[in-house]
């Protein structure tokens, strides 16, 4: 597995530690799995005078907000009102597009240790009584610090007994330690972002190859795990769509259509601040000095006709191999939907009910 991150070669350097953690659970394990590496104790945030990323540095805090809190998305698009677990900040894997060098002021990798809060704000939801779909993988990857901060030891137990809710653990890592849960009551979705070869190898460092996330894919499947899978950001190319084609074929040659609750697709969009830095820390990347418009978003985006074309193509791919797999779109706009799917969504809402249906429909044990 080329390029992968793991803890044989994790790059950290250095460890804050804010004084009011010293003594907690994950603060234990990680000085025990990093015992080469020099750590200091601080009463306040480390960083408010650094102006970049620090991928090499890992900060021990607690979350003074909440975990569980409503996707940010995208105004005057429509979203599909996912609910983000905020147990981390940041991710050891280096892709030229993430949007997390620009989210956060916080430049070093980040792992909050009171996970009891987590746990209380999570007993509190399940009381409502709806489906919920809960993912970890929006400020953070869901595996790549989970070894520091465990909380998928948590996580999935909770969720293999709640009464409606669904925990979808996103990576780009080819992790396999979620396999020892056995008792997960098809609660847990096992979900990878995935992009073509030339992608991954020109823009997403320290990530896994796309043959091995499949890989571990299947292995969830066959485990009882439900899957997901994430076109975004879908890149433009010359002989993109021949590449998007293989690596759908690649899923379904692997994963039955019946095991998969949805698979989202998204263009590449960023916000302007996103180029300057990105351009800096990845000169040698290409993508972004095509052609762009301002979204009504403000966000730069291609060109609202080369999204459809984009999209029409890698849906053709997908309804080539399967009629039944839930599709949706990750910030679009009603117009795109229309001129792919032939219909849009009225709202938001009425998306997010599509994809609790479409859950729901997959986990079969309702």
């Amino acid at each position: 597995m080329k390029n992968q991150m793991s803890l044989k070669n994790f790059l950290i350097n250095k460890i804050y530690i804010d004084k009011k953690v010293v003594d907690s659970e994950i603060t234990e394990n990680v000085i025990s799995k990093l015992p080469e590496i020099p750590y200091e104790i601080v009463e306040t945030p480390p960083f408010a005078a650094s102006g970049s990323i620090e991928k090499k540095t890992l900060y021990l805090t607690e979350n003074k907000t909440d975990f569980l809190k409503k996707c940010p998305g995208t105004p005057r698009y429509i979203c599909c009102l996912y609910n983000v677990l905020h147990i981390a900040e940041h991710c050891p894997m280096e892709c030229s597009y993430c949007i997390l060098q620009v989210y956060f002021n916080n430049p070093y990798l980040t792992i909050f240790t009171n996970l009891d809060k987590m746990l209380d704000e999570l007993k509190e939801a399940d009381k409502k009584g709806d489906i919920i779909r809960v993912g970890s993988g929006e400020f953070t990857d869901s595996f790549a610090l989970e070894p520091f901060g465990n909380w998928n030891e948590i996580l999935i137990p909770f969720f293999s007994k709640s009464r409606n809710m669904f925990i979808e653990l996103k990576s780009k890592l080819a992790d396999r330690s979620f396999l020892k849960f056995e008792n997960h009551n098809r609660k847990t979705i096992i979900s990878f972002s995935v992009n073509t070869n030339k992608v991954h190898e020109s823009e997403e460092f320290f990530s896994s190859d796309i043959e091995d996330r499949i890989k571990v894919a299947k292995e969830a499947f066959e485990n009882g795990f439900i899957n997901s899978f994430h076109f975004d950001p879908i890149i433009d190319y010359e002989g993109c769509e021949k590449d998007y084609e293989e690596v759908v074929n690649l899923i379904f040659d692997n994963i039955p259509d019946d095991n998969i609750c949805w698979i989202s697709l998204g263009s590449f969009r960023f916000i302007p601040m996103l180029k300057d830095i990105a351009i800096k820390r990845f000169p040698k990347s290409k993508i972004y000095y095509q052609e762009f418009h301002t979204g009504i978003d403000g966000k730069n985006r291609y060109f609202v006709e080369r999204r459809i074309k984009l999209y029409k193509n890698i849906v053709k791919f997908i309804k080539k191999r399967s009629k039944v797999t839930p599709l949706y779109f990750c910030m679009e706009n009603s117009k795109v939907w229309k001129n792919v799917f032939g219909y849009s969504p009225k709202d938001s809402e009425d998306l997010s009910d599509f994809l609790d249906y479409s859950v729901k429909n997959v986990a079969k044990n309702y």
